[in-house]
């Protein structure tokens, strides 16, 4: 189940079929294009880098995702800390750095 806001999809990759693969390519080529877009936008948002915005973006879309560690990952950010978000220890780290 999805997270408000958020879609899942699946895909059958159409290995056998040129044309069905260069379609299947256009069409992930437009959801790279919008999530790159969904980051530069939430690194506006939150005043954070694209970088750290695509990791928001990550932590959003896990179970452990809550506002309050959003917002103690953003305010690390904010002052130079670097996270270890993708490999879910985010908050040994900012425990360890009084956030």
């Amino acid at each position: 189940m999805a997270k408000e806001g958020h879609e899942v999809f699946n895909v059958e990759l159409p290995v056998n079929d040129p044309e069905k693969m260069r379609e299947f390519q256009k069409a992930m080529d437009s959801y790279h294009d919008e999530m790159v877009k969904y980051f530069a936008e939430v690194a506006v948002e939150l005043g954070i880098t694209e970088s750290q915005a695509a990791d928001i973006a990550y932590l959003r879309g896990r179970s452990r995702w809550s506002e309050d560690l959003e917002v103690r990952c953003v305010k690390a950010f904010k002052v130079g800390h670097w996270l270890p978000i993708l490999s879910g220890e985010e908050e040994e780290e900012l425990t360890k750095l009084g956030f």
